[in-house]
């Protein structure tokens, strides 16, 4: 019976992996998008002050 333990110990291995897999794909997908609509609404999403900020000190 030393097969069984090690098949377990391998399946668990097999779902974790699976689990990184899609998580890792799913993250890439989503970045995809966002590339794909464009990198100026990207970089307003990650620095928004930088787009922000110029505007209110140019209107006063």
């Amino acid at each position: 019976m030393e097969g069984s333990p090690f098949t377990i110990a391998l399946r668990t291995k097999i779902t974790s992996i699976l689990c990184v897999a899609y998580y890792v794909l799913t993250c890439v997908k989503y970045l995809s998008y966002q590339t794909s609509h464009g990198e100026r609404r990207r970089r307003q999403s990650m620095f928004p002050t930088a787009h922000v900020t110029p505007h209110p000190l140019t209107r006063t």
